[in-house]
């Protein structure tokens, strides 16, 4: 790095976009020091707040003191691998995997906020979710995927933890009801968590609008026959025009099905993703990594994974949901070498900032004595 892009403090207006002339005097240089990570590494400090910062400040290693090799971790994670098996094959702690998997999920974050504007295919879109569960199985979780219908690109993800329901034997059903005595479910949490997933469609919609890519008319959003989506849906019909069709989720899932898109979706999760294998023993501790874990997932199934293998195709499904090459490459490049800044993010949704700062409560696990903070740094 020849010179620092920006103060890092996001209080200094340094932080942000400023004019050439300013860009030229904003900082000097304040000395280097000798790190055991990168060796010699130059010092600076701004003119204007005083905060002094380094050239590591700036790279995806940052507040770590050892380089773990984040394409390779990335891979594994993607690849059914587990975070202890990750850390036995980098010859690392299983805490130091899970720091760098943080740090890729708001990498993935960034990547997806930054190409919101650029999908031109204006396809119709494909909603549903994903069901697991973290700490035990009387805590199922639900993530709500948006996507295309005909590229396979997720737009959107949203998390949420739901009351366990089913068939129970009378000892199960006690200890659910004990469960939700000390901690009870809200129960209109997936109606409040679809309707964000609404919200990003309709805010897709109007952007796709505003470029004159999709033509006059309503956005197609496409649902199985849930009972919650239609009053997650109601609120924005008038505004944004939604159209909304559903299909029975007992038809066949062939390429045929309206709902295809995430169907598919839903057997690569399972399949590529510890975690959520069928009876696996590697099912979720923490809510918030889980979170941080499928934005990962997400995201390199949009910018890395083929768009079909057999017949091979070069496209990704970014490509393929109208983002340029040149855009998705660029993207490609700048993941494991620049840090993104949350304050610099300015296009993140509500539940993307909330999956950023990790604000997701763990079930049973809150109670404990040292419960985990977000550090400082991450809200830079």
């Amino acid at each position: 790095m020849h010179e620092p892009p920006f103060c890092p403090n996001h209080h200094c207006h340094c932080h942000y976009p400023i004019d050439d002339q300013s860009r030229r005097r904003w900082y000097c240089r304040d000395g280097s020091f000798v790190s055991a990570r990168e060796g010699i590494t130059r010092r600076f400090s701004c003119r204007y707040c005083g905060k002094r910062f380094s050239e590591a400040t700036f790279s995806t290693d940052y507040y770590a003191k050892r380089r773990i090799n984040l394409y390779r971790l990335r891979r594994m994670l993607v690849s059914g691998v587990s975070i202890r098996a990750a850390s036995r094959q980098l010859f690392c702690a299983p805490g130091t995997v899970a720091r760098r998997l943080v740090i890729l999920a708001r990498q993935s974050i960034a990547a997806q906020a930054e190409i919101c504007d650029h999908h031109t295919s204006g396809e119709p879109l494909v909603a549903d979710g994903f069901q697991s569960f973290w700490v035990s199985q009387y805590h199922p979780n639900n993530f709500n995927l948006l996507c295309g219908s005909e590229s396979q690109y997720v737009y959107a993800l949203t998390s949420v933890s739901l009351k366990r329901s089913g068939r129970m034997t009378d000892c199960q059903r006690r200890t659910r009801d004990r469960i939700e005595l000390e901690d009870p479910t809200d129960p209109a949490a997936l109606e409040r968590s679809f309707g964000e997933l609404v919200n990003a469609a309709a805010r897709l919609w109007h952007n796709q609008r505003v470029i004159g890519v999709r033509p006059p008319g309503s956005c197609v959003l496409v649902t199985d026959e849930h009972q919650t989506y239609p009053r997650s849906i109601l609120p924005f019909r008038a505004s944004s025009s939604i159209e909304h069709q559903t299909v029975s989720s007992r038809i066949a899932r062939t390429r045929e099905n309206p709902m295809f898109a995430v169907n598919y979706l839903d057997r690569e999760i399972r399949k590529d993703m510890a975690e959520h294998h069928r009876e696996t023993v590697c099912f979720a501790r923490n809510a918030a990594q889980s979170v941080a874990r499928m934005w990962i997932y997400l995201v390199w199934h949009n910018l890395e994974k083929p768009y079909r293998i057999s017949p091979r195709s070069q496209r990704t499904h970014a490509e393929v949901s109208g983002v340029s090459p040149v855009t998705v490459q660029r993207q490609r490049r700048k993941f494991y070498r620049k840090r993104a800044f949350l304050c610099r993010c300015t296009k993140l949704s509500e539940a993307q900032r909330r999956d950023w700062l990790q604000l997701h409560w763990t079930p049973e696990r809150e109670i404990r004595r040292s419960r985990r903070v977000t550090p400082s740094y991450a809200a830079a």
